[in-house]
């Protein structure tokens, strides 16, 4: 009888493939995650607006959570604290975090924070040794919003086709100077979430909902355009749950319901 010779598909594979599949798992299996967002801000003014005091709405800022969690088991990150996290540029800028509280870190143009477009931002994170994550920083998108808008309705804009992963978006209320809506994650599972969408959609765009707009008066749009890295740009983190954004905001201004002299 003629014997079938059971050959293992290992055995087609090359060792450049091999070692890929062993850093994908290493990658999956590692339990350090880090997932940050850097945030830089177009240069803005109208006279008629002060957004002085609106701090998520000027300068350069990043927030960085640092977890333990295991995506293969689906446990409950643990905040990871007392590490040091750094940041820094290809063109030689660096900057440190604060560490605040639950595994979140932060920095500000205070601390050093200066966005450059293109250049590559990469986040080292140590806890005797080192966890990075990169991404290029991008340009600011192209967005205009009608001179008017009426009340209580919602505002669509849509940046699909300007090479952007998603969109972060705020609104401000003047004279007010309050903050009306954002999508802007608070916590590492928003940041999760905003980073791995679970629809497949292709189109980048952000709906303001209509109660953003129930009030008389200015309204500031503070549109990013965010480009989100890769696992590639990854090294020594969990790469089913870390995640890296980088957005740069651009304005735009919108009367509710009508521009008064």
């Amino acid at each position: 009888m003629k014997k079938t010779l059971l050959l293992s598909p290992l055995l087609f594979v090359g060792c450049a493939e091999i070692n890929k599949l062993k850093d994908d798992l290493s990658g999956l299996t590692n339990s350090f995650v880090v997932s940050t967002f850097y945030i830089g801000t177009e240069q803005f003014s109208d006279d008629r607006v002060d957004l002085s005091t609106i701090e998520e709405m000027q300068g350069t800022q990043a927030v960085t959570y640092l977890v333990s969690a295991e995506v293969m088991d689906g446990s409950a990150p643990t905040p990871v604290t007392g590490a040091t996290v750094d940041i820094s540029t290809d063109a030689g800028s660096s900057a440190s975090f604060a560490e605040d509280a639950g595994g979140l870190y932060r920095a500000n143009e205070d601390d050093g924070l200066d966005y450059q477009d293109g250049e590559l931002v990469t986040v080292t994170a140590n806890d005797g040794e080192d966890h990075m994550i990169s991404v290029v920083a991008p340009i600011p998108p192209v967005f205009n919003i009608a001179e008017e808008h009426p009340l209580d309705t919602e505002l669509l804009i849509d940046i699909t086709g300007q090479d952007f992963d998603s969109a972060l978006v705020f609104v401000a209320h003047f004279p007010s100077g309050e903050i009306v809506y954002s999508n802007k994650p608070a916590d590492f599972t928003e940041l999760y979430e905003f980073a791995y969408p679970d629809d497949a959609a292709t189109d980048v765009s952000v709906t303001i909902p209509a109660d953003s707009f129930a009030e008389d008066g200015l309204y500031v749009v503070a549109l990013g355009g965010v480009v989100a890295g890769e696992a590639d740009d990854m090294e020594n983190v969990n790469t089913g749950l870390s995640s890296v954004l980088a957005t740069k905001l651009a304005f735009d201004v919108v009367c509710v319901p009508t521009c008064l002299d």
